[in-house]
């Protein structure tokens, strides 16, 4: 007879024994998580383990709080004296595995405690620790020059446990609304937004060789997965993509990023522009009344710590519906405004920041989305309205990052869309993508969303690189 891969033997060699036996003893193990045990109803026997937060030390015993990074949550330690030969390696930053009692706790604000029997220093921390101080407020900026360690920091670690929580429920909602996810590639020959705003792709082969890897010239890192996702469109009537896309903008402020995540949806058989609005908008106040719901201790740690944020009335933008203004209307607007512009607004001219600001100020802080915007101004995807002037697209502004949404109804006419990419110069390099409009084309409309933006106006982050691990922007491609 076989020898049994389990460390017991089962009463009965079949597997729902084997399954019972084994879910009983994963139910009997001891070791917990601290966000676990901080918040957990057992009592008893277990193994902790995690990274001081804070620690005092007196003549009898010693009180540490540690914490794992899950969840704000803190767990303290209550260690005696004798249990601590040299104090001085327990300081903020160090790891410790704890073995003690779970017990409730007699202090006032925590429900458990750990009373130590065993604690073993799994890494040691020293003066050169950047944020030895756990009292001491460090600033955005020098919290940025650690990237490597500034998950360390509660309040960072709080801004990734919210990405996350974040990321899923816009799966979530896409999932809900029988959307397919579609993974468009990173490499591609095409320059969505035409713009050449690409980061070319080698290899060190073709260096030595002269040779194109690909056999193709001209691959670039994406900077959209629209083209691509509109192909999956033409046979999938909801499809959407989110993942990264790469812009060589040499903008430094606190809103761009040359590597950054987007989230892309494509909408087929669409009745209209208006139809797109519904969906954005859904889909912006679905992930911000769960977030805020659901995850208040996460954001009132981001809030308290240093991360430079602002704090605006999130749920102003849930429960009003957003603006609609066209273009015109915007810049009649502007022009009538008594504010005084760096830039003073002009038809046919682009809506600066300061422009964005004042639109929203006169529409209460809620979003507005933009519509119908000059031909001039937006890329040759875009459905030309019947004035052939103007594009049936919108923008929406939000209140933090301003511009947040891009998105158009899709020119799905054979020989308007021939037209637009002779006159860009691509219709060589897209005539795949005027075949979508040669074989069973219909209205289509879609969208994209800067996640990071999205970041930024859920949670009021002033410096979108705050937003994410290891930003990436012009003059900085640090680790």
């Amino acid at each position: 007879m076989q020898k049994s891969i389990f460390p017991f033997k089962p009463k009965y060699l079949n597997r729902t024994s084997c399954l019972v036996s084994l879910i009983k003893r994963f139910s009997d193990d001891t070791r917990l998580t601290a966000s676990r045990a901080s918040a957990t109803t057992y009592r008893g026997p277990c193994v902790v383990g995690g990274w001081i937060k804070a620690a005092r030390h007196q003549r009898k015993f010693s009180f540490i709080n540690i914490i794992d990074g899950l969840s704000k949550r803190d767990l303290q330690i209550v260690a005696p004296a004798s249990l601590i030969s040299d104090v001085s390696g327990l300081r903020v930053g160090a790891s410790i595995k704890v073995e003690g009692m779970l017990v409730d706790s007699p202090a006032k604000g925590q429900c458990v405690e750990l009373q130590a029997d065993k604690i073993d220093l799994l890494g040691q921390n020293d003066d050169t620790y950047p944020f030895v101080s756990n009292t001491h407020a460090y600033s955005p900026d020098y919290i940025r020059q650690y990237l490597h360690l500034r998950s360390k920091k509660p309040e960072f670690s709080a801004m990734l446990r919210l990405r996350s929580k974040c990321r899923q429920l816009i799966h979530k909602y896409f999932a809900e609304n029988d959307f397919v996810q579609i993974d468009t590639p990173i490499l591609t020959t095409n320059d969505c937004e035409g713009a050449g705003e690409t980061f070319s792709v080698g290899s060190l082969m073709q260096n030595r060789t002269k040779q194109s890897f690909f056999g193709e010239t001209g691959v670039n890192l994406t900077v959209s997965g629209q083209l691509h996702l509109e192909a999956s469109n033409s046979g999938i009537a909801k499809v959407y993509t989110f993942g990264p896309a790469f812009r060589a903008d040499n903008a430094v402020d606190t809103t761009h990023l040359a590597e950054f995540y987007m989230i892309e949806g494509e909408i087929a058989f669409i009745n209209g522009l208006e139809d797109l609005l519904e969906c954005v908008e859904d889909l912006t106040k679905y992930v911000a009344k769960s977030i805020t719901e659901n995850e208040q201790e996460d954001i009132e740690a981001l809030s308290s710590g240093s991360t430079g944020c602002e704090q605006h009335d999130i749920t102003r933008c849930i429960n009003n519906k957003f603006h609609r203004i066209t273009y015109t209307e915007a810049i009649k607007l502007l022009e009538s405004a008594s504010e005084d512009f760096s830039f003073k607004p002009k038809y046919g001219e682009d809506i600066r920041r300061e422009h964005e600001k004042y639109i929203l100020k006169v529409h209460d802080s809620v979003p507005v989305f933009i519509t119908d915007w000059p031909k001039k101004l937006k890329p040759f995807y875009m459905y030309v309205n019947e004035d052939g002037e103007t594009v049936s697209c919108m923008d929406l502004i939000v209140p933090g990052p301003g511009e947040l949404v891009g998105g158009s109804v899709r020119e799905n006419r054979h020989g308007v869309l021939k037209k637009s990419l002779e006159d860009a110069d691509m219709l060589e390099s897209c005539q795949w993508y005027l075949d979508i409009r040669q074989y069973g084309s219909v209205p289509h409309a879609g969208f994209g969303m800067g996640f990071e933006r999205f970041l930024q106006f859920l949670f009021g982050i002033k410096q979108i690189r705050d937003t994410l691990p290891f930003p990436r922007y012009a003059n900085n491609c640090r680790l």
